[in-house]
């Protein structure tokens, strides 16, 4: 999520999960509140919508408190949900696994 400039002119690299999330007009809207040790809170919400290329992202951060600290970045992540099952992953492990060993010899 965020990196915060301290008062001490040091970064710190932040994270925090949604609170809420709904779908919407065809959107989905979802956003949380990052709370850092020191007090400050970054409230932040992201809209994400379908277009015919792909997926726009709209993100909004407002300040609700801080504490000493002297500005911050945002960020957006995106990573695979992880899985125990090999058959929800496509990846390619030469002699291994590939799309659900199809392809292979008996």
């Amino acid at each position: 999520m965020p990196s915060l400039k301290t008062a001490l002119s040091i970064t710190e690299f932040y994270e925090a999960p949604y609170d809420e999330i709904r779908a919407f007009n065809g959107q989905i809207h979802a956003g949380g509140i990052l709370r850092t040790p020191t007090g400050s809170e970054l409230l932040f919400a992201d809209t994400y919508e379908l277009t015919d290329t792909g997926i726009k992202v709209y993100r909004k951060v407002t300040v609700l408190a801080n504490v000493d600290d002297l500005g911050f970045a945002s960020k957006i992540s995106f990573v695979m949900a992880l899985s125990d099952n090999i058959r929800d992953y496509k990846f390619f492990a030469p002699a291994n696994w590939y799309r659900q060993n199809e392809f292979t010899k008996p």
